[in-house]
């Protein structure tokens, strides 16, 4: 399926958080998070992608070519997670660790479990995980194309606000 974009100019917020935080990674009853065991089929993290990401225009992926897609996400570095519930994808998360740096990739959920506060609880669990090993800051960023709660909801759970940047970003025509 070809996916028709346009380029729209954008805020991109880079955040960062130097301290580890000090609260429970707990997840509701019923919901796990996982590992996406390797090799990651490229169909089933486009699936993923696109599920947790259209309506954000999570495209940058969603268009690269498939080899040069697949060599991404399996770099030793990265770890793409699923939030499951009774055996189905509720959420994605993917981490990738440089040195002293976690860097949250992507993080977000299927859209029929946005607006529940699964996603508090969720984004915890990611931070705990970011943090774990030799991490001494875990950095991400959002933009203005994201959720409304996005920004805020990174700031309530510890990270700063480092810069802001316009950047063109693609989005679905």
């Amino acid at each position: 399926m070809k996916i028709v974009y346009t380029l729209k100019d954008t805020f991109v917020y880079y955040l960062s958080m130097a301290q580890p935080p000090h609260f429970s990674p707990a997840l509701p009853l019923g919901f796990w998070v996982e590992p996406i065991e390797r090799p990651i089929s490229v169909q089933y993290y486009k699936y993923l992608m696109d599920a947790v990401g259209r309506e954000w225009h999570w495209l940058d992926r969603m268009v690269m070519p498939e080899p040069e897609l697949a060599d991404l996400i399996h770099l030793p570095e990265t770890t793409v997670f699923v939030l499951k519930n009774r055996d189905n994808p509720a959420g994605l998360f993917e981490l990738t660790r440089i040195g002293e740096i976690s860097e949250i990739y992507y993080f977000g959920l299927l859209p029929q479990f946005v607006g529940q506060g699964l996603g508090k609880q969720f984004l915890k669990w990611c931070i705990n995980k970011a943090w774990e090993g030799s991490t001494q800051k875990v950095i991400l960023n959002t933009c203005s194309l994201d959720h409304v709660a996005a920004l805020p909801l990174y700031l309530a759970h510890g990270f700063v606000l480092d810069k802001t940047e316009t950047e063109a970003r693609k989005v679905r025509v």
